[in-house]
């Protein structure tokens, strides 16, 4: 079977009958645009229509009392269908009724169509539209062909109106419009990409709903996606792809699925994460090589899976300031070469059988100034090469802040990298620390024990020399 396609013209428009009523086309005209809602597509007000699926497309056609909508789809295989829902607005002053409805062009062999009201209502004959009304229309074009077709067939739909008279007869539609995916102020649109796509520099998408759908935020853009609570889903790819500057705020990106390899966020340009739940069900759930500031929420991979949570690459910068990394078996964060920044009151954090340090700086940059780093099985943060710094040089020792606790040390060295240690309490069973760090001038460690869960830590702060 090879694809048809089928160009239908939906022309929705007013007729004046009569002399004694030519004088009132004006306020006789279906006034504005045809209005598109649904998953199928949407006019907008520079008569654009867009699609999001890859084999629809097309544009609107305004004139004074003609309507046109033009598109082209592709429907190759028995039983497809392709429908939308149009408004027929009445924003004269006079009643109007539907005086006849025409199909042409129509193969019966190929296509069946059908119109109705939104709510399903029959469509017929003498059916008023009064003034100032706001109808919807359902159009349904099935493929219902069993023969090899190819090229292009032009159908239209015309809708004819006329004046109202006393017979005519107003049908309540009973339909309530599906929640836009996403907004962009008064803009509406069914996909969150759509509107990506749309949107201003410096504007704010909204979420209304929990969507499945992966979206790329392309090179040159800066918005806002606010998720409103709602959840940004994926069953396959990255959930989030981001190229440009984009702030996410207030909901959750999960990737569904078994182990794909794709993370939940690959970021190459600069993305900030205020008060966002990122999770994936059985792989690593960010790669960065650009910037990234985490603020508050939670970046956790869910049960028990050998991989870790954040990887930070060359060229990446990892900036966390609050919230919380929860590993399983592997690194909460695995700094590649990259910058990574550590404050506030973040918290990380991996499970009791790691067979990896918590935060593992394998080359680049590692700065922790404040917050949490626990490994219930190995270090704290080890360090291969790079380097590290625990505190700030200089000014008032904190002695409890960050706190870097291993199950076997709190900091290892197992290669050629630098160990700075300004501010924090180290602690590991083994040993607070495995290696040589440079401390901070005229200190001191204060060694001691404390009992955690049933084990005794070695703990260290530094403190002034006497």
């Amino acid at each position: 079977m090879k694809n048809k396609t089928i160009i239908l013209i939906l022309i929705i428009f007013i007729l004046t009958l009569g002399i004694g009523y030519a004088s009132l086309e004006s306020d006789m005209n279906i006034d504005g645009d045809i209005s598109i809602e649904g998953n199928t597509f949407r006019v907008y007000e520079d008569g654009v229509v867009v699609l999001p699926t890859s084999n629809v497309s097309g544009n609107v056609n305004l004139t004074n009392y003609n309507k046109t909508i033009n598109f082209n789809t592709t429907l190759g295989h028995q039983g497809e269908k392709f429908e939308f829902i149009a408004y027929v607005n009445n924003t004269g002053t006079l009643d109007a009724m539907l005086n006849s409805t025409t199909i042409s062009g129509v193969e019966s062999e190929l296509l069946q169509f059908s119109l109705s009201y939104a709510d399903g209502q029959a469509l017929e004959q003498y059916d008023k539209f009064p003034k100032n009304c706001s109808k919807p229309i359902k159009i349904s074009i099935e493929y219902i062909g069993n023969i090899d077709v190819q090229g292009d067939i032009a159908y239209a739909i015309t809708l004819n109106f006329t004046k109202a008279s006393s017979g005519s007869t107003e049908k309540i539609i009973n339909y309530t419009p599906p929640t836009p995916t996403a907004t962009i102020g008064t803009n509406t649109y069914s996909t969150l990409q759509a509107a990506i796509d749309e949107a201003p520099s410096s504007s704010t998408i909204t979420l209304n709903k929990d969507t499945t759908e992966n979206i790329t935020i392309p090179s040159g853009s800066n918005i806002v996606i606010d998720l409103q609570n709602h959840t940004l889903s994926a069953d396959s790819d990255n959930v989030v792809k981001n190229n440009g500057t984009v702030q996410i705020t207030n909901g959750k990106l999960i990737r569904n699925g078994t182990n794909d390899e794709k993370q939940v966020i690959n970021n190459t340009g600069t993305m900030t994460l205020n008060n966002v739940e990122v999770k994936h069900e059985s792989y690593s759930v960010v790669t960065n090589t650009g910037t990234i500031n985490f603020n508050s929420g939670k970046i956790w991979i869910n049960g028990d899976v050998n991989q870790g949570v954040v990887n930070n690459n060359t060229g990446g910068t990892f900036n966390m300031t609050g919230g919380q990394i929860i590993a399983g078996r592997r690194q909460a964060v695995y700094n590649n070469g990259g910058t990574l920044r550590i404050s506030g009151s973040s918290y990380l954090e991996n499970a009791s059988n790691a067979s990896r340090a918590c935060v593992q700086n394998v080359s680049g940059t590692t700065t922790v100034t404040g917050g949490t780093i626990i490994s219930k099985k190995d270090g704290g943060i080890k360090l291969e090469s790079g380097i590290v710094t625990i505190g700030t040089e200089g000014g008032t020792i904190d002695t409890s802040n960050p706190e870097i606790r291993g199950y076997t040390y709190g900091v290892y060295i197992t290669g050629a990298g630098t160990l700075n240690w300004y501010d924090g309490i180290l602690k590991g069973i083994n040993n607070y620390i495995d290696g040589t760090a440079n401390q901070e001038q005229n200190t001191q460690p204060h060694e001691g024990t404390e009992t955690i869960s049933s084990n005794t830590y070695h703990t260290a702060y530094l403190e002034p020399t006497t």
